[in-house]
């Protein structure tokens, strides 16, 4: 199974190779200078050709089999599973769903899917950008090309880019075949201008299912096909690598992808310093062609030979042109002091464009990444670059979006933002507690969150007693994954009367169930849901809930529907909420959109109106199978030993499957054991009744109680004769 190791080797300008680990791999890289990084399944990484250095920048997805870069420097990537993935606009740090299912950071939001729509197969294997000046002409432009070897065609997507985000747009199907041993492996575009395609060629391909010494299993031969546009002329083929360096400016300009990259490696071989005027001319120049043709690649060029001048780079932070920006900010982060970064970059701290965003905040972070934690060895060698409180300031203040700017892009970015805050504790200490006038809500909430975990708790509970303020999202899961610690459980206790306070505390219990400890924190819980119930159930509050508060802005909570809100009951445990469930209003309680939630809350609290689940399995009735079966399995897992009994005694006419459910939640449970015993005894159930995985529940549930020792000899033996 190959696919599963290290693949997708691709140059990409800043001079560093990127690849992806496989699915299952597990990996330690040792670089030329003793550093250890873990690299584990399903991750992107970059190194530089010396093996100097190597960095995991992305988790996720669960199998990166395509890989390209563009002419103007965007990175895409591709998940193989058809999971709406196919092609993913790519930059550092971003957090993909995965095999793995692990995050840099727990906070790590989801990078949204580009491509919504379904290509077929789970084994997408190569991207293919259409984007030179030599390429398929006219309709075919910005076209991606995908790879689809399980049903054996070439796709295409259709690249639109609107600002710094993408509309991915699915074209017709553009190699399609009744060839069986048709299996696209990889694409790429040639120096001509055509479309090289791997083929191969297998008639099975499969996830070992099919023996590896199957006949029709084919090992030594494959094809390329060439894929030409009728208007394409032939093309001589330059010989880069012996050209003379005054023509590799050239070659550099000429359109072409595959040629440009070919030039820049020759440079990096060579390091021809004598192009310098001239490529610094060229990057500074009236922009006559489009920048992908003479700025990008000549900005790529001096950075390539290590000589970007700080005022070339001052004078390009004032392009108009997004990537001719964002591959600006990248080059000033890497080849600049973090004095003169921040001198060149902070005017750019609230550009309009989030993928330049994003790349300042890189830029001001340095080495300081979501990643480098996954150094294991050799960590002193890797110190983060040094900071000032100037930068930590800068970052701060990128945390808030400002009012008019649309929201894609901020939540990614007040990541990255959190995560360099959390390796500058020293500076953001002092920013809090004496610089921070003029800073937002957001801005402070972000920025304490990113102490060590026990000040944040400490400062943001002292806040809350201070002001008596209403907690964000990330600030209120923080205390209530920490409830054993006093002061965030007395901060959340002082916030759950109140309905934003504890909408926020249902939202976020629901979502993180796994990082709540449930003894501590139930008392907030149970308050909280019932401030939600309540609110429900009151106009004027609900009212209040649809309004924004100031302080929130864009983030303003929304109250958790009536359905969530049961749900986060049910999953907690919040037995002590039983009347308030019970006292619901009919227009709630016996909604159809609630009532089966409702009920299923009753089983998972242990609770409910015994008559009224009664009632649904009379005949008379007519309720739903669906309906029927969560009134049993409430009934069955009821607190009462009377709702057991009530339940036995109806058995005759419940249906296979709800007597089964029944059953089997009863056995589990001494009080419904019990009632079952009491059953026999009384003749409402007979043995032949019972089934025998509910005999053998009982006997666990009820160990040592003699009647249930004496049924059980005489089942068994009864059993055993048969």
């Amino acid at each position: 199974d190959s696919h599963l190791m290290p693949h997708q080797f691709t140059w990409a300008p800043g001079g560093w190779i990127y690849l992806a680990q496989g699915a299952f791999n597990y990996s330690k890289v040792r670089t030329t200078d003793g550093v250890v990084v873990q690299f584990d399944h399903t991750k992107l990484a970059r190194f530089r050709p010396d093996g100097s250095q190597f960095e995991v920048l992305t988790h996720g997805p669960c199998n990166i089999w395509g890989l390209t870069v563009s002419r103007l420097g965007e990175m895409f990537i591709q998940e193989a599973n058809d999971y709406g993935y196919s092609v993913i606009p790519y930059e550092p740090g971003i957090n993909i769903p995965g095999c793995g299912d692990y995050k840099f950071r727990p906070y790590a939001p989801k990078h949204p899917s580009a491509t919504p729509f379904a290509m077929g197969g789970t084994g997408l294997s190569g991207l293919a950008l259409n984007d030179d000046l030599n390429g398929f002409p006219g309709e075919w432009r910005d076209v991606m090309f995908v790879a689809n070897p399980i049903t054996r065609m070439v796709q295409a997507v259709r690249v639109n880019r609107d600002g710094a985000s993408y509309k991915m747009e699915k074209l017709p199907d553009f190699m399609t075949t009744t060839d069986e041993w048709f299996r696209p492996v990889a694409m790429s575009f040639g120096p001509d201008g055509c479309l090289y395609v791997v083929d191969w060629y297998n008639k099975i391909i499969s996830h070992n299912e099919v023996p590896r010494t199957h006949p029709d299993r084919d090992k030594s031969r494959g094809r390329v096909w060439r894929v030409r546009h009728e208007s394409q002329k032939l093309r001589d083929i330059p010989d880069i690598a012996n050209s003379p360096s005054r023509l590799l400016i050239r070659h550099l300009t000429s359109g072409n992808r595959w040629e440009m990259n070919a030039t820049l490696h020759q440079m990096a071989l060579r390091k021809p310093l004598e192009l310098k005027p001239n490529l610094n001319a060229m990057a500074l120049g009236t922009e006559i062609t489009p920048p992908e043709v003479q700025k990008l690649p000549s900005l790529w060029a001096l950075e390539t030979l290590g000589a970007v001048d700080r005022d070339v780079l001052k004078e390009l932070t004032a392009s108009a042109d997004e990537h001719v920006l964002r591959e600006t900010v990248r080059i000033i982060g890497s080849q600049q002091t973090p004095k003169t970064a921040l001198a060149l970059l902070q005017s750019l701290a609230t550009h309009e464009s989030p993928r330049v965003r994003s790349e300042v905040i890189r830029a001001l972070s340095g080495e300081v990444a979501p990643w480098k934690h996954l150094i294991i060895e050799g960590k002193e060698k890797r110190p983060p670059m040094p900071s000032s409180v100037d930068v930590v300031k800068t970052l701060v203040s990128m945390i808030d979006v400002p009012r008019g700017f649309a929201s894609p892009g901020w939540q990614f970015q007040n990541y990255l933002i959190r995560a360099a805050l959390e390796e500058r504790p020293t500076e953001l200490k002092r920013i809090l507690s004496g610089e921070s006038r003029g800073l937002g809500h957001l801005q402070l909430s972000l920025a304490t969150l990113s102490l060590p975990k026990e000040e944040a708790i400490a400062a943001i509970a002292a806040d809350v007693s201070t002001t008596g303020k209403i907690l964000d999202a990330e600030s209120c899961l923080l205390l209530l994954a920490n409830t054993r610690n006093p002061q965030a459980r007395i901060a959340l206790e002082q916030t759950v009367n109140r309905p934003w306070p504890a909408a926020i505390i249902v939202a976020q219990g629901l979502a993180n169930m796994g990082l709540i400890d449930r003894e501590s924190a139930k008392g907030i819980l149970t308050f909280s849901g019932k401030t939600v119930l309540s609110t429900h159930t009151n106009p004027d509050l609900l009212k209040a809930m649809a309004k924004r508060d100031d302080q929130y802005g864009n983030s303003a909570p929304t109250l958790p529907s009536i359905q969530e809100t049961l749900r986060f009951i049910g999953a907690f445990g919040l037995e002590e909420l039983d009347t308030s469930l019970e006292s619901l209003p009919a227009s709630i309680a016996k909604d159809p959109a609630v009532r089966t939630i409702l009920l299923r809350t009753y089983r998972q609290i242990h609770a409910g109106p015994v008559d009224e689940l009664l009632g649904i399995l009379r005949p008379e009735t007519n309720a739903s199978p669906e309906l029927r079966l969560a009134a049993v399995e409430a009934l069955a897992a009821h607190r009462s030993e009377t709702a057991a009994l009530s339940l036995l005694n109806d058995s005759a006419r419940l249906k296979p499957t709800e007597r089964t459910s029944a059953f089997g939640i009863l056995s589990s449970s001494p009080n419904g054991a019990k009632a079952i015993l009491a059953s026999l005894k009384k003749g409402q159930l007979t043995e032949d009744d019972l089934p025998a995985s509910a005999l053998e529940k009982m006997r666990l549930t009820l160990s040592g109680n003699a009647d249930m020792d004496a049924l059980w000899l005489k089942m068994s033996s009864r059993m055993k004769r048969a």
